[in-house]
């Protein structure tokens, strides 16, 4: 598996918040690529929250090569006979409750539950983009002056699948290094290196090791991130760099 990912965000009025994100991912012969436009408009409900709700448009492009792009066996399998391509569009939402310590969300990505139908010879086949919740949550200890600890979980539910939780502890050093675990019930262990490189500049490296019998099958995935903040206008207020 293969995946790239391309976000950026900015402030563009009092309140507002506007982001656009491309993914694209690739496994074996099927490919799909995502392109989304977020909005945003933040309240602040005390002196040190502020809540956020946010709504997304999305369109999403699949193209899974089966005959180009595979080897075989019976090249008269109906199945096989040709390509499948296809693009469909789709709405999504969030709430974001957030202070300089705390933050707790919840999110519905793909609303609009995409429905495709082919028809290859005598097959008939449908597929279904369901709709996925998200919970996330975290808090920002202050061990020392130089010493700060982020535990935060996020929670996965899809219809006709089990819960996903994710565990996760990052560990902060003179606001620099960042060093983190995570852990997936019953999927994965992940260990995570970030590095403020400069005021602007943060890079980060995280492993995945794979604890289910799929780790038979791989050593793990890479994943490595860069960002840059591109500080236009430093009236606007930030958040807070833990997030």
């Amino acid at each position: 598996p293969d995946t790239q990912t391309l976000n950026i965000h900015s402030a563009i009025g009092s309140g507002v918040g506007l982001g656009l994100s491309v993914i694209h991912d690739q496994i074996g012969p099927v490919e799909e690529s995502n392109l989304a436009l977020d909005v945003s408009y933040t309240l602040p409900v005390s002196d040190s929250g502020n809540l956020a709700f946010g709504v997304k448009g999305s369109f999403s492009f699949m193209n899974v090569g089966l005959f180009s792009q595979t080897d075989i066996i019976d090249e008269t399998d109906v199945v096989f006979r040709e390509d499948y391509k296809d693009n469909y569009p789709n709405v999504g939402a969030g709430l974001y409750y957030y202070t300089d310590k705390f933050y707790a969300g919840v999110s519905v990505p793909n609303i609009l539950e995409n429905y495709s139908y082919t028809l290859n010879g005598h097959l008939f086949e449908d597929v279904s983009d369901s709709m996925h919740w998200f919970g996330t949550m975290g808090y920002v200890f202050d061990l020392s002056d130089n010493l700060k600890l982020k535990p935060s979980t996020m929670i996965k539910m899809v219809k006709g699948a089990p819960i996903s939780i994710d565990l996760n502890a990052s560990l902060f050093i003179n606001d620099f290094f960042e060093l983190g675990l995570s852990y997936r019930d019953g999927d994965s262990l992940d260990a995570l290196l970030g590095v403020q490189a400069s005021p602007n500049i943060r890079i980060g490296y995280a492993y995945d090791y794979t604890l289910t019998n799929l780790g038979n099958y791989n050593s793990g995935s890479h994943e490595l991130m860069l960002l840059f903040d591109l500080d236009f206008a430093k009236k606007h207020i930030k958040s807070p760099r833990f997030f």
